[in-house]
């Protein structure tokens, strides 16, 4: 690793520590999308949430890390239930370098796993206090 990464890193810590949000905020939509198919991606699925929620949709910040929807309260990282385990270390990440509470909203496609999944993160989330969602993309679609 480099000095100039080593004195980024210390300074984000730093910073981070202090309270301070160095990120960057994105203008918001004030039109809603259409309800993305069941097979949509998850990019897809994150934009209509953060409409939906009046949020900013990819909030970049310094280190370029991407928070899926950014409201006034909540950072939340969007994943797939069967990506539960990815979740929690980026939600915290993010409400760190935002200074918002961290989230997660899983999606659920409807399958029984979804529910061992869902149990998992919820447990993870419960233990550590992160805000879980999550967002049945079957019943939006009917």
């Amino acid at each position: 690793m480099s000095k100039a990464m080593d004195l980024y890193s210390a300074v984000m810590i730093l910073v981070t520590a202090a309270g301070v949000s160095l990120c960057v905020k994105h203008p918001v939509s004030n039109t809603l999308s259409e309800v993305p198919t069941n097979n949509a991606t998850e990019l897809e699925w994150t934009k209509y949430i953060a409409e939906s929620k009046n949020g900013i949709h990819q909030y970049v910040c310094p280190d370029q890390s991407r928070v899926d929807v950014l409201t006034d309260e909540y950072a939340y990282e969007v994943e797939w239930a069967n990506k539960w385990k990815e979740a929690p270390a980026q939600a915290v990440l993010y409400g760190m370098l935002t200074n918002k509470k961290p989230a997660i909203i899983l999606l659920m496609k409807g399958k029984s796993s979804d529910k061992i999944y869902y149990l998992r993160c919820l447990a993870v989330c419960g233990k550590i206090g992160i805000r879980l969602e999550t967002h049945n993309i079957n019943k939006e679609n009917k």
